[in-house]
């Protein structure tokens, strides 16, 4: 306990050299050259000074540049105290949780004029859109990384295919057929018709005429548990978990219990992802050596009865770059980074040269060389500080994204939803304290209580009072918060 408070008391004690309102940039010219630069980021596996990339960087951007990274353990209190005590980082990569914090304590440069004198590549290539999430009272503080990925649907529901033509069962298309699909599915087979670790469904919400965690409802915003058509859906997946359409082991499904149970041949239906969450490099040579003659389809977003789709994609920053006020290079670390948003070589940064890291085929599609893409390139995406928030999307589809052709066809497949999302109104909104201190933990909170209204632990006579319960918990704060900053910018 006194080292935690003897930490704690350090802690603070360092911080205190950051008040004093805003800080004036630092711009110390090294002698014989350009300087070093001291970049930081968050802790990987393996180490950035061996990559094949950082010598790419170093050649395109004339600077040299020393890796660093935050420890696993507690980084965010890490960075504090290193840069309270005035460490020497010149470039540091942060997450967008982090960002309130830094500002409030008068940590990071105003970046503005540094920007609009040293950086016409940031202004033309990182979306305007952007810097809303890392502006403070007119300052920019980060430039962000984002994404306005025009193929952003990252979850969908995938339908073992030859199940259905086995048993002359219909794909479904809207909440009637998807309900008689489960069913058909239950009576003839006896498998599981759904399998899911989460209560919300995105394609199945969008019966609902629900998608985003936000939405304008009348010129205001109105966060989930709030929304028209929520009550409405709750209700409805309790019916197909009580009637055993859905499975009844939700409340303690990991996802590897779910990937099990539909690569075995116990599930007819998943929820499924290109990502890490269901491996499909994994999942579908495992599935296909248990059936051979297997195959998925994937339903669309289902209509609600206005006939209309909707699900949420894919938008807002990921992460920023910031410059601490200890940093004497300033004006360098803007002139380098802007020289990686030069068009030729951001595009060199991301995916390599052809014929080298990838070729082009008569369609005008590129295809990466492998191993060779992956090699020299898998790892980019921790040294290279910024992507092009225009083109980044399409490399990354193009090339990143086909690390195995059984990923790639998944990410076609949901990617055919993209045309009905829809992006959340507050996606490049600052993550402000408030926000920080109550989102997470109300996304939490609804979680759980999703769950329980679902399998019928909690009866859905209890909403009203759980909405009060989070209202109580932070929600009215977070609703005030977001609709003062929504109707400033809007």
């Amino acid at each position: 306990m006194k080292k935690v408070y003897a930490i704690c008391t350090l802690l603070l004690l360092a911080l205190s050299a950051f008040a004093g309102g805003s800080q004036e940039v630092q711009t110390v010219e090294p002698e014989g050259g350009k300087p070093v630069l001291n970049y930081v980021y968050s802790n990987v596996a393996f180490n950035p000074e061996e990559e094949p990339i950082k010598d790419v960087l170093e050649e395109v951007t004339g600077y040299e540049v020393k890796y660093n990274m935050l420890p696993a353990e507690n980084p965010a209190m890490k960075l504090n105290l290193e840069l309270a005590s005035g460490s020497k980082y010149d470039i540091v990569r942060i997450s967008t949780d982090w960002f309130a914090n830094l500002v409030a304590q008068n940590a990071l440069l105003p970046l503005n004029d540094l920007i609009d004198q040293y950086g016409p590549n940031i202004k033309a290539h990182i979306n305007p859109e952007f810097f809303a999430s890392t502006t403070v009272n007119g300052n920019i503080y980060g430039i962000p990384n984002g994404t306005a990925n025009p193929y952003g649907v990252y979850w969908g529901i995938a339908f073992r295919q030859d199940i259905l033509d086995e048993y002359g069962i219909t794909l479904p298309n809207d909440l009637d057929s998807f309900t008689e699909c489960l069913r058909q599915i239950k009576e003839k087979t006896g498998l599981i018709p759904l399998t899911t670790t989460e209560p919300l469904v995105d394609h199945i919400m969008s019966a609902f005429s629900l998608s985003t965690y936000a939405r304008e409802e009348n010129g205001r915003i109105v966060l989930r548990p709030q929304q028209e058509g929520m009550y409405e859906y709750l209700e409805y997946m309790n019916s197909l978990y009580e009637e055993g359409l859905i499975d009844t082991d939700l409340p303690i499904n990991k996802k590897e219990n779910v990937q099990e149970k539909f690569v075995s041949g116990q599930a007819a239906a998943c929820l499924i992802t290109y990502g890490s969450e269901t491996p499909m490099e994994v999942m579908l040579p495992a599935l296909r050596a248990n059936f051979l003659d297997a195959e998925l389809s994937y339903i669309l977003p289902l209509k609600n009865s206005d006939g209309e789709r909707q699900v949420s994609q894919l938008a807002g920053v990921t992460d920023m770059v910031v410059i601490p006020v200890s940093s004497e290079h300033a004006v360098d670390v803007i002139k380098y980074l802007d020289s990686t948003l030069i068009p030729e070589n951001s595009k060199l940064l991301a995916i390599g040269e052809e014929g080298v890291h990838y070729t082009v085929d008569e369609s005008g599609a590129k295809i990466p060389i492998l191993p060779k893409f992956f090699e020299d390139r898998g790892n980019s995406w921790w040294l290279v500080p910024l992507n092009d928030s225009y083109e980044f999307s399409n490399y990354w589809a193009e090339l990143r994204i086909r690390k195995n052709e059984d990923v790639f066809s998944t990410f076609k497949e949901l990617s055919k939803s993209a045309e009905f999302g829809r992006i959340d109104p507050t996606a490049y909104m600052p993550l402000t304290e408030v926000r920080t201190e109550y989102e997470a933990k109300l996304k939490n909170m609804e979680r759980d209580y999703y769950i329980q209204i679902i399998c019928g632990a909690v009866p859905l006579s209890d909403y009203d009072a759980f909405v009060q319960r989070w209202l109580d918990a932070g929600g009215q704060e977070l609703t005030d918060e977001i609709n003062d900053w929504y109707s400033s910018n809007n």
